[in-house]
């Protein structure tokens, strides 16, 4: 009965020291980074057409465990490892400045409301390539914040700065001890570096955009894309290009745009007369919408309830105007630039069929938000928490608190 047990015994321990010697060892993690897509599928293999072995979400965490060129192996909380594209994660920095990005568009004041068409993704930073995080679908509606103009080149994480080493201290020699003889320099010329592959122009070719694009450099000829800064009813704020949004100013009203973008609009108020009365609109638009300014021209209509249309009150074009519009019926202020160097706000008063200027003041220029330029520079968070709390929104506002 003893010989029967120990043998049993021998047996169950050689079974589970089997067993731990068969577990594969557990890669030691490199760094670690934070998902940027909403949902991130991880492949067994490189290559797209590798099986797919799990998935994770925005925002969780994940331990980086090999690279290999703009690849990135990485292993989640559940203990999934695998594949995916660099640009699909985010480093801590970028996460913080993802954050300070939310807070800043909850207090920039909307340029008008606007839907799409097609399902339309949210993305971190202005270009394409960005990890996108949020998804805006057909009928919803967003907030149109701010614009900004890019160049279309690869999406690159910030590299942090790389520190130098300290030299090592000089060694002194002993007395009496002689000096180590200085290394022989070969005074072989080096040899000519390798040419590029035979087949570089297919390499560089942007299967995105169907043309040839050095990446992550920009050039003359780089073709530029406008995007749009909007904030969804959750809050959630995020980047899509501009072409792709509609703004939902009533089609008898934009009709009149022959050509151009509306980039803003608002109401004034309803119009004076016998009923039926109509909304009137002030509205901006561009007409090139790869130029680094949001609008060149701003327009008052009116409703004219005798003749049944809307007639133009104030129309001025050839404008380099900016950011934030604000109107509070009967007033309504923009900006433009002077010069390069100098910015105004006009204020102008809606009275009946006709406008008049009550202000003009200069103005200091907004912070132009990026996220990978606050992801480089930490400092920057601190500029553009000063703009959150409402230290150049104030006076945007002061300008439209109505006299007795």
């Amino acid at each position: 009965m003893r010989e029967r047990g120990f043998c049993l015994l021998t047996f169950v321990s050689a079974f589970f020291l089997g067993a731990c010697q068969s577990a594969p060892e557990r890669v030691p993690a490199i760094s670690e980074a934070f998902v940027g897509p909403m949902k991130l599928e991880l492949r067994q293999d490189l290559g797209p057409k590798s099986p797919v072995v799990g998935t994770a979400s925005h925002g969780e965490k994940v331990e980086i465990i090999q690279i290999r060129r703009r690849f990135t192996r990485i292993r989640t909380k559940a203990g999934i490892e695998g594949w995916t594209d660099q640009e699909r994660l985010l480093s801590a920095e970028q996460v913080e400045a993802l954050g300070v990005l939310q807070q800043y568009a909850a207090a920039v004041p909307s340029q008008g409301a606007a839907t799409v068409n097609e399902s339309l993704n949210m993305h971190t930073v202005p270009n394409r390539y960005s990890p996108s995080f949020g998804l805006i679908e057909p009928g919803d509606v967003v907030q149109v914040l701010q614009r900004k103009v890019v160049e279309r080149v690869a999406y690159k994480l910030p590299q942090p700065e790389k520190k130098t080493a300290a030299a090592p201290p000089r060694k002194r020699r002993k007395k009496g001890e002689k000096a180590e003889p200085a290394p022989i320099v070969s005074e072989l010329k080096a040899p000519e570096p390798p040419g590029p592959p035979p087949n570089w122009q297919e390499l560089s070719f942007d299967y995105h955009s169907k043309q040839a694009l050095k990446i992550g450099s920009a050039t003359k000829d780089t073709p530029k894309d406008s995007w749009t800064l909007v904030r969804a009813k959750d809050g959630k704020a995020g980047w899509v290009m501009f072409r792709l949004l509609y703004m939902q100013i009533p089609d008898e009203v934009a009709l009149y745009a022959r050509g151009s973008r509306i980039t803003g609009y608002f109401p004034m108020g309803l119009s004076s007369g016998a009923p039926p009365s109509k909304q009137n609109w002030l509205w901006t638009t561009l007409l090139d919408t790869t130029q680094p300014v949001d609008f060149d021209s701003i327009r008052v209509f009116v409703y004219n309830v005798n003749k049944d249309r809307y007639e133009s009150v104030l129309w001025e074009r050839g404008l380099r105007g900016h950011f934030p519009t604000a109107a509070e019926p009967p007033k309504f202020s923009y900006i433009v630039e002077e010069t390069p160097t100098r910015w105004v706000r006009k204020t102008h008063q809606l009275q009946g069929r006709r406008t008049r200027v009550v202000g003009k003041e200069p103005v200091e220029i907004p912070l132009n938000l990026h996220l990978d330029d606050i992801a480089r520079n930490p400092a920057k968070l601190k500029e553009v928490e000063d703009e959150v709390h409402g230290a150049w929104w104030a006076k945007v506002r002061r300008l439209f608190v109505r006299g007795p």
